[in-house]
């Protein structure tokens, strides 16, 4: 079995995933869970008051997920049971 935690290097953000009996099926729920988290700091009544363009850096590879923004570093894994 496989399932997936992420967290961000502040401590503000932890999620771990339900378990999936494939590592493919794994992290297409990761990639789908930092897609969706990457959305947050991009609303457009919230976040674009000041009108300064948000920006992300993503690395996506088989066991982990990294992105970085202004709000900081988010990191993904994939861990076997």
């Amino acid at each position: 079995m496989y399932y997936w935690k992420a967290e961000s290097t502040d401590n503000s953000y932890q999620e771990v995933s339900v378990p999936f009996k494939t590592k493919k099926e794994a992290y297409e729920s990761m990639r789908n869970s930092a897609l969706e988290k990457m959305k947050w700091n991009t609303e457009y009544d919230e976040d674009f008051e000041d009108d300064i363009p948000i920006g992300y850096e993503v690395t996506f590879s088989k066991d982990c997920i990294r992105h970085f923004s202004y709000s900081g570093e988010y990191i993904y894994k994939i861990v076997e049971e």
